[in-house]
């Protein structure tokens, strides 16, 4: 079946999201260019995740692993990871059960684990799971700031897709994917939005990433979007910012939202740059699709 062909049909997400979320325990899937480096794509050194995970050094997001710390994954099925909103929630899918735990890794080298009292459903297949106790701040463990959506949000971004390592042992593997546009609370992905320059990181959801969190760079920082539905779609949490606020609330929290310029690449580009970037932003929205294959295609398709 051609994924990408049925990617914005109202009838197959509901299937294609079972395929996600389904227990094999396969990876992300390297395509349009894409090729698997642990080195490049893993964020902890081959051998070491989940048992006593180092940090690597020549991994794409080396630069935020103070940011990622908040990034945890299911102690008994490590291969689905999780995303701190608040000291005491963290964004998963519907899946996850309140039987479960969380393990962190936190500034020592250390690893945390909490216990899951309560996993609670939002909207579609956003669900927000309550851990025991809120993680003490001296762990630097931290929630991550949330993308907001006014105006269109994090649409034609770069955006980093996490999932399990598509060969081999489990792993935290990073790739990359673009933000096309999105619909009823969905950002619709395509990886030939990647950069040229970066055509090695170009990734698809498959079997076993559904839950896992994807993140863009906005100033400097790394920034929430949602949690992966399909192969090519993923629930944006800002859409459902308010519903999840009012849940957070009975316990004294609130999302750190963030506004984010619209933009492609991984929101590096700046000044006339920027505005190019933008500029073939929207004419991808008008159907006009340039050769992602063009050597002159630096930080959009355009």
């Amino acid at each position: 079946m051609n994924l990408k062909a049925f990617h914005s049909s109202k009838i197959l997400p509901g299937l294609l999201g079972l395929l996600l979320w389904a227990g094999v325990a396969q990876g992300l899937g390297f395509e349009e260019g894409g090729r698997y480096d642990p080195s490049r794509h893993n964020r902890f050194l081959a051998g070491t995740f989940p048992q006593a995970p180092v940090p690597n050094s020549t991994f794409i997001l080396a630069a935020y692993e103070d940011q990622l710390r908040g990034a945890g994954w299911q102690t008994s099925r490590p291969k689905k990871k999780v995303a701190l909103i608040s000291p005491q929630h963290f964004l998963t899918a519907n899946h996850l059960r309140a039987t479960e735990s969380i393990t962190f890794l936190d500034a020592s080298g250390t690893l945390q684990t909490f216990a899951v009292t309560k996993v609670t459903r939002i909207s579609g297949d956003i669900a927000i799971g309550t851990l025991e106790i809120p993680v003490p701040e001296e762990l630097g463990i931290r929630p991550f700031p949330v993308a907001s959506v006014h105006g269109g949000g994090p649409e034609g971004r770069g955006i980093f897709y996490v999932g399990n390592s598509p060969s081999g042992p489990v792993a935290f593997c990073v790739g990359r994917t673009g933000f096309d546009k999105s619909y009823n609370g969905i950002a619709n992905l395509d990886s030939e939005l990647v950069a040229n320059k970066n055509f090695r990181d170009r990734v698809i959801g498959v079997t076993g990433d559904s839950g896992s969190p994807s993140f863009f760079i906005s100033e400097g920082e790394l920034l929430l979007l949602g949690h992966h539905y399909t192969p090519r779609q993923d629930f944006v949490l800002g859409f459902q910012a308010a519903a999840v606020n009012a849940h957070l609330a009975a316990s004294g929290y609130t999302l750190e939202l963030r506004d984010a310029p619209e933009g492609c690449g991984d929101g590096a580009v700046e000044g006339a740059a920027a505005a190019l970037a933008f500029v073939g932003w929207r004419q991808i929205r008008k159907g006009k699709r340039c050769d992602p294959k063009k050597a002159n295609n630096t930080e959009s398709r355009c």
